[in-house]
């Protein structure tokens, strides 16, 4: 095979791991932004307080935040979200926003739902942006 004829395949290939890596963005914003359903009564978003933090993974913290709701304090387990293309510089006493069901034992972060909804939308303008360069190249 002479190499003029290998770049149109490198090209598709390319573009073949682009919509993958679009299609994983897609899923992954969407098991972030299914964590908590936020459109049912029994879900409340609170503003807590983090108690304790130990890193989990690059990025990301678990934490203990502690919460007020119906007129009691209560500590839950909640894992925050790292930055994009950097740790957020997280300490003990900061206020974060979590979405919390009552009776349970975990929240989960705002931003984490947050950062669900980016992804998916990074994934939807990916998969769209690889589907226009195939056509146009490749027609």
């Amino acid at each position: 095979m002479d190499i003029a004829a290998m770049i149109p395949l490198a090209g598709k290939g390319m573009l073949a791991l682009a919509a993958a890596l679009s299609l994983w963005f897609m899923a992954r914003g969407l098991m972030d932004m299914q964590r908590v359903n936020t459109a049912d009564p029994d879900v409340l978003e609170l503003q807590g307080i983090i108690r304790q933090l130990t890193p989990r993974g690059r990025y990301d913290m678990q934490a203990v935040v502690t919460i007020q709701a119906e007129d009691e304090v209560k500590h839950v387990d909640c894992l925050l979200p790292g930055g994009w293309l950097k740790g957020r510089k997280r300490q003990v006493t900061d206020f974060v926003r979590v979405y919390w069901r009552r009776g349970d034992a975990r929240a989960v972060a705002v931003q984490s739902v947050r950062d669900g909804q980016i992804m998916f939308i990074i994934g939807i303008l990916a998969l769209a942006v690889s589907g226009l360069l195939a056509l146009l190249l490749f027609r």
